[in-house]
C-alpha cells in the first residue's frame, strides 16, 4: 500500500501536499475519521510531536537526507542498516516515546531501529523498504520518525486567533500630544468612510457629509435599554436566530453571542412569534430543569455526556469526539447500523436521575439464550471471583453465568420496537456478556387474536417458531420478516398470514393465530401483570 501511494508524484507546494496527503488518508480512514483528521490538522494537535521529532533528528548532525538509529550504530543506506542490525545486538535499547510510529509490535524482537527522514522522499522510502523488509523477517520493530534536513521554515505561519488585540501604550513623555493625533484619525475615519478626504473632494456636500457622520456616530453609541424593551430581549434575540434559516443561524448567533451589545437595539424591535415563544418556554420547563439549569445557563452536550463549557477547550473536546467515534465505530462493526446509534447515544447516564427498578420475573421473559448453560459460552471461565479482577473500562466482563439481565419490553407491531428487536439479536449474535430476553407487551383484550391484531400475530408467530428450534432463532425469523416491511409503519395482520403461508403452508394458520392458539405464551402472564 505504502509503495503505491509513494509511487505517485508528491507535489510541490504546502496546499498541494495537504490535498496529496488527505486523498491517501482517504484511502485508509472512514468518512468520520478522516473528518477528525482535518478537525486536528486545522487545531495543530500533532505539531508537538512532529517538532520534537525535527529536534532530535537535529541531534545527530547527520548530513543525509535519511537516516537510521539502530541501538547508537547510525548509517544512510540500506546496506547500512542491515550491517547495522547484525553488528548491534549487544547494545543497549533505546527508549521510546509514546508519540513514535511503531511497526510490529506483536513481535516484540530485541533489536529496534528508528528511522529518521522526510516522508515522500526518496531516500526515506529505501530505508523504509529494508526496515519493512526486516521487520517482516520477525528481526527488528521499525520505529518511524518524521524529519526534514534543512527543513526549518522562515515563512510566516498563520494561527487561529481569538479577535483580541494586545496594544502596548508607550508612556514615555512627547513632544506631540497624541490625543489630538488620535481624535482628528477618529474623526477622519468611521465606519470605513474617512471623511477628511470626502469633504476634500467634494467640498460642496460638506454639510450632508457632517450629518451623514453625526448619523453613524449615533448608531455607534450604546444607549441604554427601557426596562420593558429589556423583559423579552432572549426571546427576540432566539427569533433573529431562527429567521436567519438553517444555514446562516449558527453565524448569526456567534454574532449575536460576540457582540450582543451593539446588536440589542436592533433586536429589542424584533417581534417573537407565539409558536417559537412556546417552543422555548416547554423546553426551559422540561428540559433545563432536567438537565439542572436555570433560564439563563447553559450546558454543552455531546451524545448525552455533560461537557464543562467553562474549562472545556477546542483539544479536550477533540479527545471526546475522539472517543465517541471509536465508540460508534465498533457499534457499527457489531452491525448495529446508523439508526440504532441514536438510541444508544441519547441513554441518560445522570446519576442524580431517579432510579426505577422493575420486577418483571411474574413476567416470564422469554430468553434468548442461557450464560450457565448455553455450549457457546463454554469457553468462558465462570467464577464469580472474575468480577474483583481488573478488566477493560466500560466493558463487561465475558463469564459464563446469568450476572446481567437484559430485558426488553416491546410491541414487535410498533415500528420502534423493531429497532429494539434487532439489537436483542445483535448483542446475542455478538456474545455480549448478558443474558438477553423479550417480554412481548401486546393487546390483551380476550377479544383480540392474531386474526385481527399484528401484535398478537407476531407472539404467536414467535411461540410457534420456537417450538422447532429456539428463541434465539425465532427473532430472527422474525426480524428477517419485519424487514420486508420496513417501510410501514405498522404491519396487517394480512401480510403476517401471506408470509407464514408461504413459508410455512403445512401448518393450520387458525390453530396458530386463532381464537385458541396454542400459541399464545407470554400474552397471558403480561396481561396478569399488568
Amino acid at each position: 500500500m505504502v509503495h503505491f501511494l509513494l509511487s505517485r508524484i508528491v507535489p510541490a507546494s504546502d496546499e498541494q501536499k495537504y490535498e496529496f496527503a488527505l486523498d491517501v488518508a482517504a484511502e485508509i480512514l472512514p468518512e468520520a475519521t478522516l473528518d477528525l483528521l482535518k478537525l486536528s490538522l486545522s487545531l495543530r494537535v500533532f505539531s508537538p510531536a512532529v517538532q520534537l521529532f525535527q529536534q532530535m533528528g537535529a541531534d545527530y548532525s547527520i548530513s543525509c537526507a535519511a537516516f537510521f538509529d539502530v541501538h547508537g550504530v547510525t548509517g544512510c543506506t540500506p546496506t547500512e542498516l542491515e550491517s547495522a542490525v547484525n553488528s548491534a545486538q549487544d547494545r543497549d535499547v533505546p527508549e521510546l516515546l509514546s508519540t513514535d510510529h511503531i511497526y510490529g509490535k506483536e513481535t516484540s524482537p530485541k533489536m529496534i531501529v528508528i528511522v529518521y527522514g522526510d516522508i515522500g522522499s526518496q531516500e526515506w522510502l529505501q530505508l523504509h523498504n529494508k526496515a519493512s523488509e526486516l521487520t517482516s523477517l520477525h528481526k527488528v520493530q521499525y520505529v518511524l520518525r518524521h524529519y526534514k534536513n534543512n527543513g526549518r521554515n522562515l515563512n510566516p505561519l498563520s494561527l487561529s486567533g481569538y479577535g483580541v488585540e494586545l496594544a502596548i501604550k508607550n508612556m514615555e513623555y512627547k513632544a506631540v500630544d497624541d490625543s489630538i493625533v488620535k481624535k482628528d484619525s477618529v474623526e477622519a475615519d468611521l465606519h470605513g468612510f474617512n471623511f477628511k478626504l470626502l469633504k476634500e473632494l467634494h467640498p460642496d456636500v460638506s454639510d450632508s457629509l457632517d450629518a451623514f457622520r453625526m448619523h453613524l456616530k449615533e448608531i455607534e453609541e450604546l444607549a441604554p435599554l427601557k426596562q420593558w424593551q429589556v423583559q423579552d430581549l432572549a426571546f427576540q434575540a432566539s427569533q433573529r436566530i431562527v429567521s436567519e434559516g438553517a444555514y446562516n443561524a449558527l453565524e448569526t448567533l456567534k454574532e449575536l453571542s460576540q457582540n450582543f451589545p451593539t446588536h440589542a437595539r436592533s433586536i429589542a424591535r424584533e417581534t417573537v412569534s407565539q409558536e417559537l415563544r412556546e417552543a422555548i418556554e416547554l423546553n426551559q420547563k422540561e428540559h433545563l430543569s432536567d438537565a439542572g439549569l436555570d433560564p439563563g445557563e447553559s450546558m454543552l452536550f455531546l451524545n448525552g455526556i455533560s461537557l464543562d463549557v467553562d474549562s472545556m477547550d477546542m483539544f479536550q473536546l477533540l479527545d471526546i469526539i475522539k472517543q465517541e467515534e471509536r465508540i460508534s465505530s465498533g457499534f457499527m462493526n457489531m452491525g448495529l447500523k446508523r439508526e440504532y446509534l441514536s438510541i444508544l447515544s441519547g441513554l441518560e447516564f445522570a446519576d442524580e436521575k431517579t432510579k426505577y427498578a422493575v420486577d418483571y420475573r411474574d413476567a416470564y421473559p422469554m430468553y434468548l439464550n442461557n450464560l450457565d448453560t448455553d455450549k457457546r459460552y463454554q469457553h468462558w471461565r465462570n467464577s464469580v471471583k472474575l468480577l474483583l479482577e481488573p478488566y477493560y473500562p466500560g466493558m463487561i466482563r465475558p463469564i459464563a453465568r446469568n450476572l446481567f439481565n437484559l430485558i426488553f419490553v416491546v410491541d414487535p407491531a410498533e415500528r420502534r420496537s423493531r429497532n429494539l428487536m434487532k439489537i436483542a439479536y445483535s448483542f446475542f449474535k455478538h456474545d455480549i456478556p448478558l443474558r438477553i430476553g423479550l417480554i412481548f407487551a401486546v393487546n390483551n383484550d380476550k377479544n383480540a387474536s392474531g386474526l385481527n391484531d399484528s401484535g398478537v400475530a407476531l407472539l404467536n408467530l414467535f411461540n410457534f417458531l420456537a417450538i422447532d428450534s429456539s428463541n434465539h432463532e425465532a427473532l430472527k425469523l422474525i426480524n428477517e420478516m419485519l424487514d420486508q416491511y420496513r417501510t410501514q409503519d405498522e404491519i396487517d395482520p394480512s401480510d403476517i398470514k401471506t408470509w407464514f403461508e408461504s413459508n410455512y403452508g403445512d401448518a393450520d394458520y387458525l390453530d396458530v393465530f386463532g381464537p385458541k392458539s396454542d400459541y399464545d405464551n407470554g400474552r397471558k402472564e403480561w396481561k396478569q401483570k399488568h
